[in-house]
């Protein structure tokens, strides 16, 4: 997501209730690219290293 994108999806929560404030939605986001991110090169590693 560009930070455009992550902004934005963060006000939505925001206004949809799902996150308390912005602070925390941008943090719920930020964790979830993350933690894709991780799942994403850790799957192109051989079995032994992951």
């Amino acid at each position: 997501m560009t930070a455009a994108q992550i902004r934005t999806a963060a006000r939505q929560m925001v206004q949809a209730g799902t996150a308390p404030t912005l602070a925390a939605a941008t943090g719920i986001l930020l964790n979830a690219e993350a933690a894709l991110a991780a799942a994403t090169w850790r799957a192109g590693l051989p079995a032994q290293d992951r």
